[in-house]
C-alpha cells in the first residue's frame, strides 16, 4: 500500500514547531488551464508551438492597470493575466494563508512547497480541507527544499541581510524540532537514497582535489558519511547548476566556460556516455540550457530551453521557455511543451528547477527583481491523461515531490 511520507511529516512537525508561516500569497485564480494539444506516436507538443513569436505576448508585469477587470480580481500568472471570481473554483483559508486547488482532475502528487521562510507541504490524497498544511519557518530564506521519508525537510537557505554578511547553508529540519547544518555543504541539488542510505546531494565547499568545490551524497542519519562522489561541483571555468539523481543515475547541469553542458555520471562519478541536449548546442550562442531533471525510472531526460547571450551578435535572444523531453535509450523527443511566452530574458523569467514524477512535470518559475528572487507560480505537465494537461497552481513557491515509503 502505498503510505506518504507526508502522514509523518504532518503527525510530528505539527506537534513541535510552533512559528506560524508567514506568506505572501497572490490573489486567487481560476482552477484549471487546458490548452487543446496535438499527439504523435513519438512526441507531444503544446498547441502553443503553433503560434508565432509575433504573436506570442510576453509575461506581464507583477501590477496591473486599475479597472481592467471590473468587478473581478486580476491574476499575473507565468501565462498571463485574468480576470477570475475569487469566490469560485478555489478555496482559500485565511488562518493559513495558502490557496488549495478546488478542481478534482488539478491534483499534484504530495509536495513540499517552500516560499521565502515558510514551509508546508500539499497531498491530494487529504480530505479538501487538510491538502496544504503548515509545517515551520526557516530561519534563512529559502533556495531550494526537499523532504526525507521521515518527515526531515532538507533546505538550502540563505541571509542576505548585509551583502557582507551573505552566506548558504544547507539545514535538515528534523520531525523533532532539531535543525541541524551539514558541515561545508553550500549548495543543495536533492535527497536520495544511494546503496540503501537515504542522503543529500550537496555542493560542498573546498572538499575536492586542489581544494574545488566537491558534488558529494551525504548521509542525512550521519552527515560524515558520504554515500556518494560525483566530480567538482565548481572549478575554473566550470560550475553545477543543478544535479538530478535517479535509479543509480545522476544528470548535471553546469555552465562551461561561455556555454552549458549536460552530462550523466553514476555515483562513483564515472561518466555514462549517453545523449546529451548539449551535444549538438553551438558555442557561446542560444538557446539557454538549463535544469536538466530524470524521471523516476532514469529512462527520460527533461530540460527547460529559454532566452540566452548569443556571442555571435553580442546580444540577447528573447525567447519563450520550452521544456523538452527526451527518451533516453532511443534518443526520440517525447515532449515538447511551451510554458511562457517570449521574454526579453532570464531575469524577467527563468526555470528554476524542473521535477519528472512520472505522472506530472512540475516546472519551478522565477524571476529576478531588483535582485532579489520573485517565485512565481509553477507550471504543472500533467501526464496522466491520453493528451497531457497544463495549469498552475494557486500558490507560488518552490514545489519538490514528496518522496513515498513503500
Amino acid at each position: 500500500m502505498r503510505q506518504s511520507a507526508v502522514l509523518i511529516a504532518l503527525l510530528l512537525f505539527v506537534a513541535a514547531c510552533s512559528d506560524d508561516p508567514v506568506t505572501e500569497a497572490s490573489e486567487p485564480e481560476d482552477d484549471t488551464i487546458e490548452l487543446s494539444t496535438t499527439t504523435s506516436s513519438s512526441t507531444t507538443t503544446s498547441s502553443s508551438s503553433t503560434t508565432s513569436s509575433s504573436t506570442t505576448t510576453s509575461l506581464p508585469a507583477t501590477t496591473v492597470p486599475a479597472g481592467v477587470c471590473g468587478d473581478l480580481v486580476p491574476v499575473v500568472t507565468a501565462g498571463g493575466t485574468r480576470c477570475v471570481d475569487p469566490d469560485a473554483d478555489t478555496a482559500y483559508d485565511v488562518d493559513r494563508n495558502w490557496f488549495t486547488p478546488n478542481d478534482a482532475d488539478a491534483l499534484l502528487p504530495p509536495v513540499v512547497i517552500a516560499e521565502w521562510r515558510s514551509v508546508a507541504v500539499y497531498d491530494s490524497d487529504q480530505p479538501f480541507d487538510e491538502r496544504v498544511q503548515p509545517l515551520f519557518t526557516a530561519e534563512g530564506i529559502i533556495y531550494e527544499v526537499r523532504m526525507a521519508t521521515d518527515g526531515s525537510v532538507v533546505v538550502e537557505e540563505h541571509w542576505d541581510e548585509e551583502p557582507e554578511e551573505y552566506w548558504p547553508a544547507v539545514t535538515v529540519y528534523r520531525p523533532d524540532g532539531s535543525r541541524e547544518e551539514l558541515e561545508g555543504a553550500i549548495q543543495l541539488f536533492d535527497v536520495v537514497v544511494i546503496d540503501g542510505v537515504e542522503a543529500a546531494i550537496v555542493s560542498r565547499l573546498g572538499a575536492g582535489e586542489q581544494g574545488v568545490d566537491e558534488l558529494v551524497a551525504l548521509s542525512l542519519a550521519d552527515p560524515g558519511l558520504i554515500v556518494g562522489r560525483f566530480g567538482a561541483a565548481n572549478d575554473s571555468e566550470y560550475g553545477v547548476t543543478h544535479f538530478d539523481y535517479a535509479a543509480g543515475l545522476g544528470v548535471a547541469t553546469a555552465w562551461a566556460d561561455l556555454t552549458e553542458t549536460v552530462h550523466y555520471v553514476t555515483s562513483d562519478g564515472e561518466d555514462v556516455p549517453l545523449g546529451s541536449p548539449t551535444d549538438d548546442l553551438a558555442y557561446n550562442s542560444a538557446p539557454f540550457i538549463t535544469a536538466a531533471a530524470l524521471d523516476p525510472t532514469a529512462s527520460r531526460v527533461t530540460w527547460a530551453e529559454g532566452p540566452d547571450w548569443d556571442g555571435p551578435t553580442e546580444a540577447v535572444v528573447p525567447a519563450a521557455w520550452w521544456i523538452e523531453s527526451r527518451d533516453l535509450g532511443s534518443g526520440d523527443r517525447v515532449l515538447g511543451w511551451q510554458v511562457s511566452g517570449v521574454v526579453a530574458d532570464t531575469n524577467e523569467l527563468s526555470v528554476d528547477s524542473i521535477h519528472h514524477t512520472g505522472t506530472h512535470v512540475i516546472v519551478n518559475l522565477m524571476s529576478w527583481v531588483d535582485n532579489s528572487a520573485l517565485r512565481r507560480q509553477p507550471f504543472v505537465i500533467d501526464l496522466r491523461f491520453e493528451e497531457p494537461q497544463e495549469w498552475t497552481p494557486d500558490f507560488p513557491g518552490i514545489y519538490s515531490p514528496i518522496p513515498t515509503i513503500g
